[in-house]
């Protein structure tokens, strides 16, 4: 699909979820998730917790925005010889697996992290300005672009940004 996919009408999902809850057995997809854990002894010897996941909504949506953008800095350069000669700060895009480490619960740390990888996409973007592109590099391009702009503002200071307040809405 390409970028410009108009994709599925959000009302699909719902009515999905609707004509599940209708059914027979309404608790299927639970089932089976537990007849996985059952099965696989994934969760042996861990004890069981419930709790309210709006505490955890803004640090995963956090964590998400991240993974996201070093994701798609590391496909584009992967990709984009430009790309690639770009000097970077953020992560060590070539080395290192999954998201940068970062003090999650600290948001300083969190805003410093993010001010880095959104200058890291905007240096890659500058990078690629201007070249010669296929169609499979100008997706990528794009959607690198989307990324860094998607769920980030403008931090309080010159060249900072940080994660959209209200990203993940709570209660």
């Amino acid at each position: 699909m390409s970028i410009t996919d108009a994709g599925f009408h959000p009302t699909t999902l719902t009515q999905w979820r609707n004509r599940l809850r209708k059914s027979e057995r309404p608790e299927r997809i639970f089932d089976a998730v537990r007849d996985v854990i059952a099965s696989t002894n994934v969760l042996a010897k861990k004890h069981r917790r419930a709790f309210d996941s709006t505490l955890l909504d803004d640090a995963v949506a956090t964590q998400d925005t991240l993974k996201q953008l070093v994701s798609m800095i590391r496909r584009t350069r992967n990709a984009i010889p430009q790309a690639a000669a770009a000097v970077l700060v953020g992560d060590d895009y070539d080395q290192a697996s999954g998201k940068p480490a970062c003090a999650w619960n600290d948001p300083v740390a969190r805003d410093a992290l993010v001010s880095r990888l959104v200058n890291d996409a905007l240096t890659v973007l500058d990078a690629v300005d201007g070249v010669e592109l296929d169609d499979a590099q100008q997706q990528l391009v794009g959607l690198l672009a989307l990324v860094a702009g998607q769920d980030v503002e403008v931090g309080d200071e010159e060249g900072t940004s940080r994660i959209e307040r209200n990203v993940a809405k709570t209660g």
